[in-house]
């Protein structure tokens, strides 16, 4: 936890702490970073401003919460506070007068506080909306007149992370299961690397390590621990490298889910729907707005409830954050027309009466209609369908997929797709890693030569 701190982050978020005058050697910053740092990882302590401002302008894919000592919010909230991936700023006061109209004249701003652990209890409730609005999403635009000709069409400028994501749970349900206690040890060993200086996470790391067996990979899903969060990022970033050490748990998480849709299929045989309350940024809300009647995909494992109210509670975006756009996607599942795999999980689920519904990775919707929810409201509903197993545009996509997603292994067909849709490093990614853990010399020399 110093300055310019250049460890891994695998959040995705990060905590940046500015003050001239503090002494880290106190007790109550010690307390204060350890309550940090069981829910944001790393913790970026700076005592010099301009050191600080160049830290916060070379993070780009992740956003930021920032403690400010009153005495530099003068001269530095005005420099920072329209970067993009500033996402909360607090005022910490040395004394009870702090300054009360800030909040009013900087958006981002959240409140003056003269005791840290408020502040605490406050990034601890953003950190979960925060990482649930920044749930990865697709949008795959298509012409419902010429299903066939529209996807050739749109096959050119499609969004390498629908086929990434797509292709690479495809690779993940065809590995065997024979390594998954070697796969367990790599990622604890490369999670200790990252929570190097973070005492709090090493023990869940051990936990996890130690209690793996004794819990259904749902119930480590939705526990306050680190794997939500650094699986959302991976997936957000299309990060390959935490995507393979990764790899073991989605697909324990995505059979698991199998597992109760099958035991569950008598519970879900009618039309039902369900809800997701989430907070697009503009960008997102006009990719959204343009794919009216085309397909939508979240890429990541997907949250949603059959209780209204619990999700509207995401949907609420902050009047003055102009850059959000609160969405309440209405979410209509006919399961006679689909086998994607979901499940309730309220009984195995740390949260047991949200009425959770967890679908697996990578599910398919079809936007339907998106209406404001008043002239007054900033809110918008957006409707959705689940995609049914013979969608003709998927039909088109899925063909796409396997006949450009060449190779003798999974990841073979993935580094040859990343290539065709011109993520070159991407690609890359894939053959570097598959030279790290070739174990003959004829696949090396032929990965090398998919490199070259």
């Amino acid at each position: 936890m110093t300055e310019l701190n250049t460890r891994i982050v695998v959040q995705n978020f990060l905590l940046v702490w500015l003050d001239p005058s503090l002494d880290e050697t106190t007790d109550h910053v010690r307390d204060a970073l350890t309550l940090f740092s069981a829910i944001v990882n790393p913790v970026n302590i700076f005592t010099d401003s301009d050191r600080c401002i160049d830290f916060l302008t070379e993070i780009k894919d992740a956003k930021i919460f920032m403690i400010i000592s009153d005495s530099l919010r003068e001269n530095i909230i005005p420099l920072i506070h329209n970067m993009s991936q500033l996402y909360s700023i607090f005022i910490l006061c040395n004394d009870k007068l702090c300054p009360d109209n800030w909040t009013q004249s900087w958006s981002k701003v959240k409140g003056a506080f003269d005791q840290i652990y408020p502040i605490c209890d406050i990034v601890r409730r953003l950190t979960k909306k925060c990482e649930h609005d920044m749930t990865p999403m697709s949008f795959i635009a298509v012409n419902d007149n010429d299903p066939a000709s529209s996807s050739i069409q749109q096959i050119n400028q499609l969004d390498p992370s629908f086929m990434y994501t797509q292709i690479f749970k495809k690779v993940l349900l065809e590995i065997d299961d024979k390594d998954d206690d070697k796969a367990i040890k790599f990622f604890t060993a490369y999670c200790r690397q990252v929570y190097s200086e973070n005492s709090v996470q090493l023990k869940n790391i051990t936990k996890f390590e130690s209690e793996f067996q004794l819990h259904k990979p749902i119930w480590w899903y939705t526990s306050e621990y680190f794997l939500y969060s650094m699986l959302n990022r991976a997936l957000r970033t299309l990060d390959v490298n935490i995507m393979l050490k990764m790899g073991f748990f989605i697909r324990f998480l995505h059979r698991h889910i199998e597992q109760l849709y099958q035991e569950q299929s008598t519970v879900f045989e009618q039309r039902f729907t369900v809800y997701r309350g989430q907070c697009l940024s503009k960008m997102d809300f006009e990719k959204l707005v343009k794919t009216i009647g085309g397909l939508m995909s979240f890429n990541n494992f997907l949250s949603t409830s059959r209780d209204k109210n619990v999700s509207m509670a995401f949907a609420d975006s902050d009047p003055m954050d102009l850059d959000s756009i609160g969405i309440l996607f209405i979410m209509s599942i006919e399961p006679k027309m689909s086998k994607s795999p979901f499940a309730l999980i309220d009984k195995i689920s740390q949260f047991d009466s949200e009425e959770e519904i967890l679908f697996s990775m990578h599910t398919v919707f079809r936007i339907v209609e998106i209406e404001k929810v008043s002239k007054s409201s900033l809110m918008w509903h957006v409707h959705l369908t689940l995609t049914a197993d013979d969608d003709p545009n998927l039909a088109v996509l899925t063909k796409y997929m396997q006949e450009e997603s060449n190779g003798s292994t999974g990841w073979e067909r993935m580094g040859h797709l990343m290539h065709t849709l011109g993520e070159s490093e991407k690609g890359e990614e894939v053959y570097t890693m598959l030279i790290e853990q070739a174990s003959n010399e004829k696949d090396t020399a032929n990965y090398y030569h998919h490199l070259g």
